[in-house]
């Protein structure tokens, strides 16, 4: 097992080029649609473009059993406003591990022409990475470590709080990653991946959003 290769994939949702060996196996994903807006072509687009990401060339991970995931952001400009100092393309997906809800999610920004197949490619491809450490070498998700109290995490708190009103006073979106309980409205997603059942492993009873790691 290549420790080093499953790093640099955490790191940066890409392989080195020289990479040809079998890590091993990863979920096929099951994509649901989010409650409104989720249709069209272009939503079909990033979908695609989010599962390419994850499954990358198919030549280290090979896939088994499945793994749901729902698509809880998404949104895309018309190509008029790209540039525009208003409106952004968001995508975002949420999936159950250790029975919490785990929600990816990354934004343009506000007048970037960043659209949103690139930032569920860019998902796909983390989430892969992620998963992917965890079968090979045994190492937690990044998404489910808990963090320790200090001054950066502190920081990370204040920082992401202040970005979040932010985005709230611009009219757009909040798309951090976060993790947060399990409710009814979520139980599309079962069973987990895992099989763990909602608040079997280190519950959580509020929103923990991950500011420092995605």
């Amino acid at each position: 097992m290549n420790e080093a290769l499953l790093k640099t994939m955490a790191n940066t949702g890409k392989l080195p080029k020289k990479a040809a060996e079998l890590i091993g196996y990863l979920p096929k994903l099951k994509v649901l649609p989010c409650a409104r807006g989720c249709e069209g072509d272009d939503y079909e687009k990033a979908v695609k473009e989010f599962i390419k990401g994850y499954n990358g060339d198919g030549k280290r991970f090979k896939l088994r059993g499945e793994m749901i995931v729902q698509v809880r952001w998404y949104n895309t400009r018309p190509r008029y406003q790209r540039g525009l100092p208003y409106g952004e393309d968001r995508f975002g997906v949420s999936f159950i591990m250790e029975g919490k809800l785990v929600s990816l999610g990354r934004s343009s920004g506000i007048g970037s022409d960043t659209t949103a197949p690139e930032l569920a490619k860019y998902l796909g491809a983390r989430l892969g990475a992620e998963l992917g450490l965890a079968a090979g070498i045994g190492l937690k998700p990044s998404f489910l470590l808990k963090a320790e109290p200090g001054m950066l995490t502190d920081v990370g708190a204040v920082m992401g709080k202040i970005n979040r009103t932010v985005v709230s006073a611009l009219g757009s979106e909040d798309v951090t990653s976060r993790i947060e309980p399990v409710t009814d409205a979520n139980k599309q997603l079962l069973p987990a991946i895992d099989g763990i059942q909602p608040g079997e492993i280190d519950p959580i009873n509020e929103v923990r959003y991950l500011n420092l790691l995605l």
